[in-house]
């Protein structure tokens, strides 16, 4: 997911306005991990929406924080012209999801960047579809990234099945959707003008060596079988709509990923609960009129 949000950062530095959407955002730390890191481009604004309970447990941390509340200018709870919004919101209710959206500044006419973190997964299909068709007919250049669950057929699937069953969070949309193939006619058929999908285990298949080291330090496995047979199991979509998102996209998918860490993933702030979350010497350098090289 670094990956992506530095693509975005980057290829969006110069545009004012432009937008991140988080959809099912729970206790995501990627807006704090890329203000540390100056990284955020300064007319972006960043919106997160989860459940009220999810939103309110999240705002009380993160006010209770003097480091998080600076990086999010102060308030959680923005207004129309903060940069930072947490909403607490169903998202499968659209009747309210999009006035409440409007009523914190989001501009459906701004180059959007909408990102669901294993989250459509867990929503009745009706829903989801519902929320993939909104978001392409609603916003005039937009850009869907979401990570999944793929491939229920064998046997390491019937283990994760039953491991969310058993969490009360079963996977309802694995079997409707079961494969990239699926994904993709998916996202194509509900509105978005074209769609790259694969499973990670194609992404780190793509890795140079070093690059593939430290990814897979990030879980340690006994076995690399293991480690592949659960990349398989997950996916990762890029879809787009418009003139923008399109070249952005493009820019992913054909993007070198053998590449040196930046900061942002150096510090792993997305791997962080925010309780857990501390300021360091990345905070000094925002205080910096020249931003660090990224």
């Amino acid at each position: 997911m670094s990956l992506l949000f530095e693509s975005y950062c980057d290829f969006f530095k110069d545009e004012t306005p432009c937008q991140v959407l988080s959809l099912g955002a729970g206790y995501d730390a990627n807006f704090f991990r890329l203000k540390a890191a100056c990284a955020l481009p300064d007319g972006c604004r960043y919106f997160e929406v989860d459940l009220p309970a999810v939103a309110a447990n999240k705002r009380e941390i993160i006010e209770s924080s003097s480091d998080l509340s600076s990086l999010a200018s102060g308030s959680a709870t923005s207004g129309p012209q903060a940069q930072y919004c947490l909403l607490g919101q169903d998202i499968c209710d659209l009747n309210g999801l999009e006035p409440a959206l409007r009523g914190r500044g989001l501009d459906f006419h701004v180059p959007t960047l909408v990102f669901a973190e294993c989250v459509l997964s867990y929503l009745d299909t009706r829903h989801s579809d519902r929320l993939i068709e909104w978001i392409s007919s609603k916003f005039d250049d937009v850009a869907l990234a979401v990570y999944e669950q793929v491939e229920p057929r064998d046997a390491f699937a019937i283990v994760m099945l039953g491991h969310f069953e058993s969490l009360g969070s079963p996977l309802k949309s694995l079997h409707k959707y079961p494969d990239v193939r699926s994904l993709r006619s998916r996202y194509l058929t509900r509105g978005f003008e074209a769609c790259d999908c694969v499973s990670m285990d194609e992404f780190v298949s793509r890795l140079d060596a070093k690059e593939a080291l430290r990814f897979q330090s990030l879980e340690p496995f006994d076995e690399f079988e293991e480690w592949h047979e659960k990349c398989s199991h997950y996916a990762f979509s890029l879809s787009s709509k418009g003139k923008k998102f399109g070249a952005f996209r493009t820019s992913i998918t054909q993007r070198d990923v053998a590449r040196v860490p930046r900061d942002t993933q150096k510090l792993s702030y997305q791997n962080r609960s925010l309780r857990a979350w501390k300021a360091d010497s990345t905070l000094q350098r925002c205080a910096s009129t020249t931003a660090p090289s990224l």
